[in-house]
């Protein structure tokens, strides 16, 4: 019964972190209005670009290194400094920039909900990496009760996006004390190995680096530029129709989690036996895929008033093309991770500079003539252009995964 104790509190953290952002969302997105919510929208964007980067320099680089450090306290003490000084940086920086910006948020608003989330994903990923779920459910905890005390307050103050914004920065100073507590950094005594820390990271992590950045634009320009062109108002129905497929996310990080090393192991023994596992399990990920997107095809406009309210029903037909790319994005998971499992991880890469190529010289012509449809077209596009090269990949490098086996299984 032990060891089943740290998959239980996993799942119940998985719970609580996911269900809490999809509360927050759609409570917001009822809240706030459709222009408003576009400009909370892009903060989230800019919190998400500044985790991939934070994520590439010290997260991934923790999370395969932390196990293998004689000095574990020592290196996790570098990782949280190293952690705080980029942030810092960045920060500053970004800062400066946004000062001189026609923006309607105050920035003493934004930086420290900015901070909050980053440090917050830090801590929490750190924990998970060393193996301390109840730790990590700890502080997913408090974070959820101190946002959903945030919204609270704003509901009763009646207070506008800045109000919110600083209330949800407040809200991560409980998880943070809670995660220095945890972790219990030190700082002097590690002067002596910093070079050698610091020289890992930048070994590992200048790759990381441009690898995170690649992905991110490449899954974000299309929804970036929607902001840039077409206005505030538009980007709050994007997100809130991205933010309705949050469930598949979850599945979907779970498929790669789980999926991930279990088809690796079975590789290692018989490329047969991998092979039908991985597309077992494909098709098992239908049951739970299917009738979500059947819902969100054939009711839109109904599930945009329930979640947004009336104001958001002409976005139902974003909802509709939203659930056509997952279609998409549920067919290329057992080619993602075929092709992960045969350590083809350069192509990986080139298919997500191929899609990020394409974003930069379509966005333009798609979203100046057709709005919203060519977002849509564009996200469309991209996953066929994954789908189609990672095939092609597969089928070159001999692969043991293609939508014919699927079919013949």
């Amino acid at each position: 019964m032990k060891s089943s104790n740290p998959k239980i509190l996993i799942l119940a953290d998985q719970a609580v972190f996911s269900g809490t952002n999809f509360l927050l969302t759609i409570l917001l997105a009822r809240t706030l209005d459709v222009a408003a919510f576009g400009r909370y929208s892009a903060v989230v964007l800019a919190m998400y670009l500044i985790v991939s980067v934070l994520n590439a320099i010290v997260v991934q680089v923790v999370q395969v290194q932390a196990a293998a450090q004689k000095d574990s306290r020592a290196y996790i003490s570098f990782s949280f400094w190293l952690q705080t000084v980029v942030l810092s940086g960045i920060l500053l920086v970004g800062g400066l920039v946004y000062r001189f910006l026609p923006l309607s948020l105050s920035l003493w608003t934004v930086l420290p909900l900015i901070w909050g989330f980053v440090m917050h994903d830090y801590f929490r990923k750190t924990l998970i990496a060393l193996g301390r779920t109840t730790q990590v459910l700890t502080i997913d905890i408090l974070a959820a009760v101190a946002q959903i005390g945030a919204l609270v307050a704003l509901f009763w103050l009646k207070g506008s996006l800045n109000l919110y914004l600083l209330l949800m920065g407040v809200a991560y100073v409980l998880p943070f004390v809670y995660g220095v507590f945890v972790l219990r950094p030190l700082l002097w005594s590690l002067r002596g190995q910093w070079s050698g820390f610091a020289a890992l990271h930048f070994t590992e992590g200048k790759w990381l680096l441009g690898s995170a950045l690649v992905q991110w634009w490449a899954g974000n320009l299309f929804v970036v530029a929607s902001g840039i062109y077409l206005g505030a108002q538009a980007l709050g129905g994007l997100r809130l129709v991205q933010s309705l497929f949050g469930i598949l996310n979850v599945l979907l990080q779970t498929f790669e989690n789980y999926v991930l090393p279990t088809t690796a192991t079975l590789l290692a023994k018989s490329r047969n036996d991998a092979a039908h596992y991985l597309v077992r399990t494909t098709q098992t990920a239908a049951i739970l895929f299917v009738p979500v997107l059947l819902a969100t095809a054939f009711f839109p406009k109904q599930i945009m008033q329930l979640v947004g309210g009336e104001v958001y029903m002409e976005y139902g037909f974003l909802l509709t093309g939203m659930a056509c790319n997952y279609v998409l994005i549920y067919l290329a998971q057992p080619i993602r991770i075929s092709i992960r499992v045969l350590l083809l991880n350069e192509y990986f890469f080139y298919g997500y500079v191929l899609t990020l190529i394409f974003a930069l010289s379509s966005s333009d012509f798609l979203l100046s003539n057709y709005g919203l449809i060519g977002v849509l077209v564009g996200l469309l596009s991209s996953q066929l252009i994954l789908i189609v090269f990672w095939q092609l990949t597969l089928n070159n490098k001999k692969g043991f995964f293609s939508w014919k086996s699927f079919i013949s299984f």
